[in-house]
């Protein structure tokens, strides 16, 4: 499993893939993480001015389900491949992405504004109904994010924020 999402997430320890290929905006989860974190570390050293700032980075977790029933046996891999790559050939150049799980995947957004996030979820949820319209079973798109801006403490870090956002698309999904 492991290796599977290492080649999808364009990884290459056998050097097998010709990395020149690879999606630019897939990027590995180490390289993921210490891209957030040097975001949260610009936005701590720019606090003073990032209040004349309008915009500021944003952490989205985007979490595919079967839209009918929350089992995943009803998905095959192969639908959540499908959708996982229309999901990121919808990404703008400037964004990075990490796939963790065959349902989830980490977007780093370098630009948005407090109701961007909820834009993004539109965004994605028209871009994969039309590119999979025959989908059988589609499936839910589930996105929830953060700025990381003022409302973020000094002392979190990217590891700390993608629990709490795992934590509240938990309790999303809880909710019918």
């Amino acid at each position: 499993e492991e290796g599977r999402l290492k080649r999808l997430n364009g990884q290459n320890p056998a050097g097998s893939i010709d990395t020149h290929r690879r999606d630019s905006r897939l990027v590995t989860k180490d390289q993921f993480i210490d891209l957030v974190n040097w975001q949260l570390s610009v936005h701590a050293l720019t606090q003073q001015t990032a209040a004349q700032i309008s915009l500021s980075p944003a952490l989205v977790a985007v979490r595919l389900e079967p839209e009918t029933q929350p089992d995943q046996e009803d998905v095959s891999r192969d639908q959540l491949d499908r959708w996982m790559t229309s999901l990121v050939e919808a990404l703008a150049t400037s964004e990075r992405a990490v796939r963790e799980r065959d349902d989830l995947i980490w977007i780093l957004r370098p630009h948005c504004r407090s109701h961007d996030i909820e834009t993004f979820h539109d965004y994605l949820v028209n871009h994969l109904r039309s590119e999979h319209p025959h989908d059988q079973n589609p499936l839910r798109v589930q996105t929830k994010g953060y700025l990381l801006d003022k409302n973020v403490s000094p002392k979190d870090d990217a590891e700390l924020l993608q629990a709490r956002l795992l934590s509240d698309i938990a309790e999303q999904a809880d909710k019918p």
